[in-house]
């Protein structure tokens, strides 16, 4: 065996293939960071990070969802749109046990985070004048880069408590909002009635951005099959969550509010659940997931297109 410069050559191979397998265990490293979440704190916000998807908290107001992206697409309207009514948030149904504005401490005070390790989990101060004190688990799957949210409304009372979960996340006009029919017709509630058209059995409305109302419009709905989307700018936000049937709805509400305001861009995509009788001490806990995604060019994004539907159901499924 030859000897260049005291080596010989096996220990020169052992040498370089030590080399070659550090090089590829450090790379193996670094590509499965990339694909695993990051949360990030950035001053009073936390970042959930998974490939081009982030998700954005704040817990000092309401530990609501302040921003939602997709690469560089925004999905939200944030804070610099409008001070109030921006981002994610979450409330009790129905609305008549506190009318309005929504309950302070739940839905713009302080949250405490419990957890930023795998998840953020974000706890309220309690609600004394409702008896009830709400959690958020926000997530990603890395599954199918879906965010996902586990609402927990818990009854510090000592009388039992009936109530429903009520997601309200707020988006720009100008998109298409379409759901699948349920049991029982929309019906209008508290302004005028979003004009649905019907086509393949899902209910249809498209938002125009810079419609003129003379009235707000608000529709609470019974959908079927557990999603509601909402189609702009070449891209679409899914809800999707477990079905409620109208029996089991909060009274005078429904599973799908659509809210479109008059003197603003905002549109509120909502989902109410199961209307539930929490024992003292006990909890509601309610799964939500999000999917945002790129609509493909050949998908015409207009009223009664069978392949957007069958693009919805593909995501979800």
């Amino acid at each position: 065996m030859k000897i260049t410069g005291g080596f010989t050559e096996k220990t020169i191979f052992k040498f370089l293939l030590s080399i070659i397998i550090v090089f590829f265990f450090t790379v193996s490293l670094i590509s499965q960071e990339k694909n695993m979440t990051q949360i990030i704190k950035q001053n009073d916000q936390y970042l959930l990070k998974f490939k081009n998807l982030e998700i954005t908290v704040d817990p000092v107001t309401g530990g609501r969802i302040s921003s939602l992206k997709l690469g560089n697409k925004e999905f939200l309207i944030t804070k610099e749109t409008n001070r109030f009514s921006y981002g994610s948030t979450f409330w009790p149904s129905p609305q008549s046990v506190w009318n309005w504005p929504p309950p302070n401490i739940l839905d713009r005070g302080q949250y405490e985070v419990i957890d930023s390790s795998k998840k953020l989990i974000l706890k309220s101060k309690v609600d004394n004048a409702l008896g009830l004190q709400f959690t958020k688990e926000i997530s990603i799957s890395e599954e199918d880069t879906s965010a996902q949210i586990l609402y927990s409304i818990n009854n510090t009372s000592d009388k039992d408590k009936k109530v429903a979960p009520w997601e309200i996340t707020r988006m720009s006009k100008g998109g298409l909002v379409f759901f699948p029919k349920g049991l029982t017709p929309p019906k209008a509630k508290s302004f005028d009635p979003i004009p649905y058209s019907e086509s393949n059995n899902i209910l249809w409305y498209k938002i125009k951005k810079d419609e003129e109302l003379n009235n707000h419009l608000l529709s609470v709905s019974d959908g079927s099959e557990g999603w509601l989307a909402y189609a702009f700018d070449g891209y679409i936000f899914i809800k999707s969550f477990e079905d409620v049937l109208p029996e089991n709805q909060a009274p005078g509400e429904g599973e799908l509010p659509i809210y479109i305001d008059s003197k603003s861009q905002n549109v509120e995509i909502e989902v109410q659940g199961p209307y539930t009788n929490i024992q003292p001490g006990k909890e509601l806990r309610w799964k939500m997931k999000w999917f945002v995604r790129e609509i493909p060019g050949n998908v015409k994004v207009e009223t009664g297109n069978k392949e957007l539907i069958e693009f919805v159901r593909s995501v979800i499924n």
